[in-house]
This record gives structure tokens, C-alpha cells and sequence, in this order.
């Protein structure tokens, strides 16, 4: 779902229209990364790479924070995120 929040980012962040649309496939791949880490649980193989993806989300995220001029408040959960991912990656 596309919040006027989300709406006020992008248009600060000067994206095209097309950013837009994305935000659903960005949303989808976190979900994705999220389910793969909870079953990493039961299927090692899959843990490395859904941390991996989500390190990767989470590093964009914090570069879009960081783009719009964000205060860390907002972007401390992404940041967390990422550090968490990180770390999940490298055990």
C-alpha cells in the first residue's frame, strides 16, 4: 500500500513516477527475505541468501534515508536491519 508518506519520499527523493510502482516489488522481496530467514531455521541453505538480500534491501533503504536528508530516527530501523543482516550473513 502506498502511504502519503511514501509519496512525500519519493517525491523528495526526486524519483520518477515509476518509483512508485516499485515500492510494492520492494515490500514483496522484504516479505520474501523475511519468510526465507524464518524457514532458515529448518532449511540452513536458505539463511545466507535471504541475508544477504535483505543486507541488500536494508543498504538502499539507508542510502535513501540518507539521500532525503532523513534524521536518524528515521532511519535507524533500516539501519538496524542491515547491521542484523550482516551479521546473520557472515555466521
Amino acid at each position: 500500500m502506498v502511504t502519503p508518506r511514501r509519496l512525500e519520499a519519493c517525491s523528495k527523493a526526486s524519483y520518477a513516477d515509476g518509483a512508485v510502482s516499485r515500492l510494492g516489488l520492494v515490500g514483496f522481496l522484504k516479505l520474501l527475505c523475511a519468510t526465507s530467514l524464518i524457514a532458515g531455521i529448518w532449511f540452513s541453505t536458505l539463511t545466507k541468501p535471504a541475508a544477504i538480500g535483505l543486507a541488500g534491501l536494508m543498504l538502499g533503504a539507508v542510502l535513501v534515508h540518507v539521500r532525503v536528508k532523513d534524521p536518524l530516527k528515521r532511519s535507524l530501523p533500516a539501519l538496524s536491519l542491515l547491521v542484523l543482516s550482516v551479521i546473520v550473513a557472515v555466521m
